[in-house]
């Protein structure tokens, strides 16, 4: 069964991270363009993927944004919103 506090302070780390070091995404998404097969991007295994509407070209476009982003300022947790986000689901 999956620990959804661990989970959720790994996402937490993680949208940290690339706030940071926008650096970090932009080499994992250089990665996935090239699981595209036209629109639809395969799985790190190639055995499925997921047809898309934008294809390649959203990844791209997040790219070159990325190569701009000036890093920003990590997130603080708030145990008052996190349990307000729990209270509300």
């Amino acid at each position: 069964m999956l620990d959804w506090d661990a989970f959720a302070s790994e996402v937490f780390e993680v949208q940290n991270k690339i706030r940071q070091q926008p650096k970090v995404l932009q080499v994992h998404l250089e990665k996935c363009l090239q699981r595209f097969d036209g629109n639809v991007i395969m799985n790190a295994e190639g055995t499925s993927g997921v047809e898309t509407h934008e294809g390649p070209a959203a990844y791209l476009e997040a790219i070159e944004y990325l190569k701009v982003l000036k890093p920003l300022a990590p997130l603080r947790s708030s145990p008052l919103l996190q349990r307000a986000a729990l209270d509300h689901i």
